[in-house]
């Protein structure tokens, strides 16, 4: 859901009226419904994690509203009944079900890295797993086209990617789907890689490299190149970015790209408030409120 700015869409004038999934919520808004008892063992169920049952904490959380992320589905936005005055009480509530939760919920607990969006709590429900991530507003296709992108800012961007992605390869992984709408940016300027379900072992020849090169396309022109070409309709606005995208078409791995102009520039999230600020006030977002009696959208059915 990129932003075209200066124009008015549908969603700044009125609420989108989508169909939700079901999600385990319980008729006064908080979920999961029902605890687990933690003194007997979980059952095992086909296709499942098969471990001791988790408690469910009493500051169980309570639906706020429906939020799309950039290109995505519909999630759940709630909050903790008892938020703790040092913590986040704001989380984006996924679930997964079907013969495929498993690896996935285990694909989302390897992951142990500051530039990806952190898996707070996993709650054992039927058919699968419920999970509370850290609330991130924004998907980053929110800003592409933004006017006020520039190389720095850019590179502010793709250098804390590239930081995620770099903990991926060290480690054997690949991301193999990732695009504008599975990165979150937040009001500070974090940026953070998402839907880290679709992690896993690499077969030894990373997209990463192309994937980057395609997000840098995507945010340049405010929409994805469908002519299979790799540049830049302005070169002249973004130099080093599409000096970059020019080392891509021979990298394999993104160490080979690190020490490229674009990423030597001083770039750190605190140079991208004002253009986070600029897109809050510029963006209709996909929202629904109230949220609706079914709750999230986004489930992960395999």
């Amino acid at each position: 859901m990129s932003v075209h700015y200066n124009k008015i869409r549908d969603s700044e004038i009125k609420l989108q009226d989508v169909k939700a999934q079901d999600i385990p919520f319980a008729d006064d808004g908080t979920c999961p419904p029902t605890p687990t008892d933690d003194s007997l063992p979980t059952k095992k169920k086909d296709g499942l994690i098969t471990t001791a049952a988790v408690k469910v904490p009493q500051d169980t959380y309570r639906r706020l509203f429906d939020l799309q992320l950039g290109e995505s589905d519909y999630f759940a936005v709630a909050e903790e009944d008892r938020s703790h005055p040092h913590r986040q009480s704001v989380v984006i509530i996924k679930t997964f079900t079907g013969p495929g939760a498993e690896s996935q919920i285990q694909a989302i607990r390897r992951i142990q890295h500051n530039r990806f969006v952190d898996a707070k709590e996993f709650f054992p429900i039927d058919e699968g797993y419920l999970v509370s991530f850290e609330f991130m507003p924004l998907a980053l296709c929110e800003i592409a086209g933004n006017p006020l992108l520039n190389d720095v800012r850019l590179a502010s961007v793709v250098g804390q990617i590239v930081d995620g992605l770099l903990y991926l390869e060290q480690n054997g992984l690949e991301h193999s789907s990732l695009t504008c709408s599975n990165v979150l940016v937040d009001l500070f300027g974090n940026v953070k890689i998402w839907n880290q379900e679709h992690i896993e072992l690499s077969a030894g020849r990373y997209q990463h490299v192309e994937a980057v090169g395609e997000i840098i396309m995507y945010l340049a022109h405010g929409q994805a190149r469908d002519d299979g070409i790799v540049g830049l309709d302005e070169p002249q606005r973004f130099p080093l970015a599409f000096d970059f995208l020019s080392a891509t078409q021979t990298a394999s791995k993104l160490s080979t790209v690190t020490e490229n102009a674009l990423l030597k520039l001083p770039w750190h999230k605190s140079r991208l408030a004002g253009l986070i600020c600029f897109t809050n006030t510029c963006v209709g977002f996909g929202y629904r409120f109230p949220a609706t009696a079914a709750g999230e959208m986004g489930s992960a059915d395999s």
